[in-house]
This record gives structure tokens, sequence and C-alpha cells, in this order.
């Protein structure tokens, strides 16, 4: 079977769920987009089978029982930008995209304490930017606030005592 496969993780996995995703003409675009920010999340990696990674192949699928309801061949290749933000809701970034390095979490605790990174992280009230923040800036969180239903106020505490616990971490490491 492993011959038969391919591993896919980082980018590779995201475009390949991207790509999925966007072959199921009978959802909603943002339905659609939800789920395969949701996948992306919650897969850290994926084998698929060689078969499904080329477009001509997925039409040899005979999984696939009726070829008129395939995807035209244009898929995107960029990725899917994230949900709007919903009424009321302020967003860090001038230009209405979402900046993971907006503020750097480590250098921030380090200069301002814990309270001056819950002050900056206070400007931040959608709960996927701050996981998005802390998962690209390799903050570990617990695992009950990386994923699941968690208020933006839970999700900017847990931030600021895992940033003091990796901060401690390296010292202890260093010393």
């Amino acid at each position: 079977m492993k011959d038969n496969t391919v591993k896919l993780s980082g980018h590779s996995k995201d475009r390949f769920i991207e790509r999925f995703f966007a072959e199921e003409t009978d959802l909603d675009d943002a339905i659609r987009r939800r789920l395969a920010m949701r996948a992306k999340g919650v897969f850290t990696s994926l084998r698929v089978r060689k078969a499904m990674l080329s477009r001509k192949s997925a039409v040899a699928n005979p999984l696939t029982a009726d070829a008129s309801k395939l995807p035209s061949p244009a898929l995107p290749k960029a990725p899917m930008p994230p949900p709007a933000p919903a009424p009321g809701e302020a967003e860090p970034a001038s230009d209405g995209t979402f900046d993971a390095y907006g503020i750097g979490l480590v250098p921030v605790f380090q200069r301002e304490g814990a309270e001056g990174l819950l002050a900056k992280l206070a400007g931040f009230s959608r709960v996927d930017h701050l996981r998005a923040m802390a998962k690209a800036q390799q903050i570990v969180l617990p695992q009950h606030l990386r994923s699941g239903e968690t208020t933006a106020d839970a999700l900017r505490a847990g931030i600021v005592e895992a940033v003091a616990k990796r901060i401690k971490d390296r010292r202890a490491a260093a010393g």
C-alpha cells in the first residue's frame, strides 16, 4: 500500500485539502472554506493515494460515478482567505488581512511582561486569529485551547501562560 500512497504535510497538505473541498460543487462557498480551514487545523498530515494527486487520474477514479459532476480544471492555487470578521469586530491590520506576526509574543513578554502582552493581545478579538498567531510563533497552547469552543479571553490568558512557560523552559535549558 505504501507504493500507492504519498504522505502530505505542511503546505502540500493544506493545498490538497483546499483542492479536495473545492471539488465539492454541491457545497456553498462559505461552508467549503470553513470545512477546509477546519480540516487544515485538525490534520497534521495525510496519506493520500497517488491516483488522487493528479487531475487526470481523478477522472479515471472508479469511485467517481458521474463524470459530469467533476469540477472545472482550474483549481485554486492560492490559500483561501480567512472568513470575514463579524460585524463590530475590530481587526488589527489596516488592509483587512490578518498578520500572525503582527506582534512578537515572546519579545513583547520579555520587554513588557505578562500584563503588557495581555494588553497587546486585547486588540485581537477573534479566536481563530489568536490560535493562528500562537501556532505561527510556535507557542504551544494547552490542548483544550487548541481547538473547540473557547472564549477569546481564555485564549489570551492561555497564550500569556504558554509564552511564560516557553521563556522559563529556555532559561532552564540554557542554565
